[in-house]
């Protein structure tokens, strides 16, 4: 099974792996070893980007002040890893964006 699962990996993810893995192989490792490699160099990629897709798909809700929208998209923000993308611009973004009032979006 090791060796079908790397067979079966593309050429940059083979590579991922085969860096991760140092002084050894991958080939140096049992099917369950090589699966657990995987989803520690993918597993978080696919978390993250799924919190993000999820960060800015919220939307103000009729019950929300601004503030309490502001404070929720503060809490899933927290979740998005926004250091490299800017946290801030983010936030400011999605603020404006989710809004009900479509004249503070002007």
């Amino acid at each position: 099974m090791r060796s079908c699962l790397l067979a079966s990996l593309t050429p940059n993810a083979f590579e991922e792996l085969r860096r991760s893995c140092l002084r050894t192989t991958p080939y140096d490792f049992t099917y369950d070893e090589c699966v657990a490699k995987m989803k520690e160099l993918y597993g978080r990629r696919v978390i993250l980007m799924r919190e993000r897709a999820n960060f800015f798909r919220i939307t103000q809700s009729d019950h929300q002040t601004p503030k309490q929208f502001a404070n929720c998209l503060c809490e899933a923000a927290g979740h998005c890893n926004f250091e490299s993308f800017n946290t801030e611009a983010a936030l400011v973004l999605q603020f404006i964006n989710g809004m009900k009032n479509e004249e503070i979006k002007l």
